[in-house]
């Protein structure tokens, strides 16, 4: 079976209890996908919306939760989970995830992905194998971001579409000089 030319995918993993909300990985990788064609979904950056709606640093939501009411996080996470399933269900070509260690929200935005049946690519950072719930939803497992990178190249078939369009441009470039 053919994959179907990636354009936009969401960026899944662990974001608690990480003091970055994990958005280290994803700023180095975010430049890598734009170079194989690829538009990303960073949830530390896409999610910066409940700053102003809320007045509350999602950094410290993450660290410090036990100082906002029930109320108040609900409603904070109701929206962040609004705009992430909507974002995989309306505008995701496949989900790439880092996986390093449990993550409710991961496991959740991998499910609905294979439910939905947009491949989920992981790349195992956990040094362990994936959990069984995990495992069912993951349509490529990789051990390494470079060989996450590869396959994309390979499925976006970028050096063939980068030859094809020298040329292109060459056989373009003859017809106006004859």
């Amino acid at each position: 079976m053919k994959n179907k030319l990636i354009k936009s995918v969401y960026l899944a993993g662990t974001m608690a209890g990480l003091k970055d909300l994990g958005a280290g990985w994803r700023s180095a990788l975010k430049p890598k996908l734009l170079r194989l064609g690829i538009e990303s979904f960073s949830p530390p950056e896409n999610e910066s919306f409940i700053v102003d709606k809320y007045h509350c640093n999602p950094f410290d939501l993450n660290t410090n939760w036990q100082k906002y009411s029930d109320k108040l996080r609900k409603a904070i996470f109701t929206d962040i989970i609004k705009l992430d399933l909507e974002f995989i269900r309306d505008k995701a070509d496949a989900i790439v995830c880092y996986y390093t260690k449990p993550s409710v929200g991961t496991v959740s935005e991998l499910t609905w992905a294979h439910m939905l049946g947009i491949p989920n690519y992981v790349v195992n950072g956990s040094g362990e194998r994936l959990p069984g719930w995990v495992l069912a939803c993951v349509t490529k497992e990789f051990k390494t971001f470079e060989s996450l990178n590869r396959f994309l190249r390979k499925v976006n078939n970028v050096g063939q579409r980068n030859k094809k369009r020298e040329t292109e441009t060459k056989s373009n470039t003859l017809r106006c000089v004859s």
